[in-house]
């Protein structure tokens, strides 16, 4: 029991350091770029889903699901972009500074 109680004041204290330290920049690069990918594939497949759907139930003919399921795709990318445009930009101006793009490739010894 006392060990238990050990374990969760230490993973609290864990908690506590992870809360209040601020990430590296590149971590913060990484962070915008994962959830910016992880949005653009929703998005995208949920278009498709959505316009594939549309069409069937519309049209039922092969090529205007297609199309549908197209344009759907077209919209979702393109809101995904547009939100990460946004995400990049406020970012960029709450102050942060991302390091150069060349500087986060490891070089080759």
């Amino acid at each position: 029991e006392v060990e238990e109680e050990d374990r969760r004041e230490v993973q609290d204290h864990r908690n506590a350091e992870m809360a209040t330290s601020t990430p590296p920049p590149e971590d913060e690069v990484m962070i915008l770029a994962d959830r910016c990918l992880q949005r653009t594939v929703f998005r995208f497949a949920g278009g498709l889903t959505a316009g594939a759907v549309t069409g069937f139930f519309l049209m039922r003919r092969g090529k205007a699901v297609s199309l549908l399921a197209g344009i759907g795709g077209g919209c979702g990318l393109g809101s995904a972009y547009a939100e990460c445009q946004h995400d990049l930009r406020a970012a960029e101006a709450q102050g942060k500074k991302f390091p150069q793009i060349a500087s986060l490739i490891p070089k080759s010894s």
